[in-house]
């Protein structure tokens, strides 16, 4: 997902709300690598975006941390425009470097 975000311009047009939803996954990645901050694959990919992307080591410096919440979600589709959806994240307690993300469609009456 952070390379998509990160490093494809298509995100930015498919995703709504583009900026604050960048920002917001680099500060629940920032969550996950407190998990695990001597994890050489992370620091790989942190490398990596912060050398491919003017964005992100701006928002890695700022050190926001969040949990993963759900909520309603918006893209932009190509042909369909936009569509809403409901985010739910399940984490497996025992290991929480699992997590299963779901995007319902929100049904507007």
């Amino acid at each position: 997902m952070l390379h998509f975000v990160f490093l494809s311009p298509t995100a930015k047009v498919l995703i709504a709300d583009w900026p604050e939803r960048a920002r917001r996954l680099v500060a629940e990645f920032r969550a996950d690598y407190s998990r695990r901050p001597r994890d050489a694959e992370m620091q790989a990919l942190i490398d990596e975006l912060s050398e491919k992307s003017p964005l992100f080591p701006q928002l890695w410096r700022e050190q926001a941390v969040l949990h993963r919440e759900g909520g309603e979600r918006e893209f932009n589709h190509p042909v369909d425009g936009p569509q809403r959806f409901l985010q739910t994240a399940l984490l497996v307690a025992s290991r929480q470097e699992c997590k299963l993300v779901c995007l319902a469609p929100l049904i507007l009456d």
